[in-house]
């Protein structure tokens, strides 16, 4: 892949989410342009490219992704699109940044990334949340050894989402509470353990069409950690997103790990274990940033540049995938399969 002075930027989908994760940030990021967008609905995109000022409206999705003066895909489809859309985009020579979950199942991350690879193009999974300086700064405390060996992690991630005609109700999309929302809080633990878990349990309330509405599962890392993840969007549920770290001399706990740029707190105790949690000195630990969104299309665009390291996607995404597999598989819900 050479690199790229100017990345210019192809939308597939005139998705919610668009315009805080590409649309506002490349508008802050001088080499990050939007420059054509493509949608199931060509007047709905031609709705959104007037809204947003963006100067192209493709016939069709396979247009956008053969477009010659595009650089960068992001695919914003559902996740049941995931596969064939970022397939063509790669296959006609384009980078890619795909929204999370990456496919609906570990095989179909595996082929994305295999063909990533030959093709010479990124695969990039839009795991937002990664590339903001609170997060970089749990992992340095943690590999500071702030709180000694973990002995226990857990991720929690709830949002009421309460129009059962939502995307996310809808089992051949990849619908769910763990694809859309538990995939965050599993790749959370994942991250900082740096080491696979071994899925022991997993527990799901799910509708007559065999969707997740919520789902927890335990789980055991190499170390001997455990951890566990929670994650619904049952109609009335308080929101909640807070990571949650246990060592043997301290502990960590973050809230709003997410997206921090609407406020977080990083509470770090030291002295405290699980078995005696009054804590020797406890502190708030303070960051400075820009959005998630800016900072993750900021590293894509030094990606494409032929800069910094790539942090999210390739075997990792195939990772989170098995594990997202596995529970599903725990808690006796039907796979994902086309």
């Amino acid at each position: 892949m050479s690199s790229i002075k100017e990345c210019r930027i192809g939308l597939l989908g005139a998705a919610r989410i668009t315009p805080p994760a590409i649309i506002l940030p490349a508008q802050e990021i001088p080499a990050a342009q939007v420059v054509a967008i493509a949608a199931r609905d060509k007047v709905r995109a031609q709705r959104f490219a007037a809204e947003h000022n963006v100067s192209r409206v493709a016939d069709s999705y396979q247009a956008l992704v053969e477009d010659p003066e595009l650089d960068l895909i992001y695919n914003a489809l559902p996740a049941s699109e995931h596969l064939p859309w970022t397939m063509k985009a790669l296959s006609a020579g384009k980078n890619v940044l795909c929204e999370k979950p990456i496919a609906l199942n570990a095989d179909e991350a595996l082929r994305m990334v295999e063909l990533a690879a030959t093709s010479g193009c990124l695969m990039i999974e839009a795991f937002h949340y990664r590339y903001h300086p609170v997060m970089a700064r749990v992992l340095e405390l943690l590999a500071g050894n702030a709180i000694g060996d973990i002995k226990h992690i857990e991720g929690v991630f709830n949002v009421a989402i309460e129009n059962t005609q939502d995307i996310r109700y809808q089992k051949a999309l990849g619908g769910g509470a763990l694809m859309d929302l538990g995939c965050y809080p599993l790749h959370w633990l994942r991250t900082c353990m740096g080491a696979e878990p071994n899925i022991v349990s997993a527990t799901a309330s799910v509708t007559e069409s065999d969707v997740d509405v919520s789902l927890s599962g335990e789980m055991v890392f190499p170390c001997g950690a455990t951890g566990r993840i929670a994650c619904s969007m049952a109609a009335g549920i308080k929101m909640e997103n807070a990571l949650r770290i246990e060592g043997a001399t301290g502990s960590l706990e973050v809230i709003n790990p997410l997206v921090p740029h609407f406020g977080y707190k990083i509470t770090l105790r030291e002295g405290a274990s699980s078995e005696n949690r009054v804590a020797a000195r406890e502190q708030d630990i303070k960051v400075t940033g820009h959005s998630t969104y800016y900072h993750q299309l900021d590293a894509v665009v030094e990606l494409l540049a032929g800069t910094g390291d790539q942090i999210t996607g390739g075997q990792d995404c195939v990772n989170n995938m098995r594990a997202i597999d596995a529970l599903y598989r725990a808690a006796n819900v039907s796979e994902f399969k086309r």
